[in-house]
């Protein structure tokens, strides 16, 4: 029985390991360099 929770465990931490370990390579590999033109409030031309 607790063999099954093992399992249902293991694919649980899986799951989050294949969400989170994506998204924190991107936040460390992106360039990250704001300049005060793109901090700048955009407008349209209306």
């Amino acid at each position: 029985m607790y063999r099954d929770f093992g399992t249902v465990l293991v694919f649980i931490l899986l799951g989050i390991v294949l969400v989170y370990v994506p998204l924190l390579i991107q936040k460390l590999v992106a360039p990250h360099n704001p300049t005060q033109e793109k901090l700048t409030t955009y407008e349209c031309g209306e």
